[in-house]
């Protein structure tokens, strides 16, 4: 039985297109990760979670869910202004 920090393991082979897809979206989950709002520790799991797994389905839940939490959290740092106007807090990498 998995839990939520196992992920999915396929022993199914994948078509040259379906690689190719995966290879794509681990890429972009991966780039969304090496935003300064991630944590390494937060990277280095994300990391061992996406290659761990061969679900292009949950690949796209993943990502999707990465772009929405570096959203989120780009979102918390600002300060908003009464003039309407905003700044960004700076976040060390």
């Amino acid at each position: 039985m998995q839990n939520a920090t196992t992920p999915a393991t396929s022993n199914v082979a994948l078509s040259p297109a379906e690689r190719l897809i995966l290879s794509t979206v681990r890429r972009s989950i991966m780039d969304v990760m090496q935003r300064a709002v991630f944590t390494p520790v937060e990277r280095l799991r994300a990391n061992d979670t996406v290659y761990q797994s061969q679900d292009v389905a949950r690949q796209f839940v993943w990502l999707r869910n990465v772009c929405r939490v570096a959203t989120e959290r780009d979102r918390a740092l600002q300060l908003a202004f009464v003039d309407g106007s905003t700044t960004s807090l700076a976040v060390a990498a």
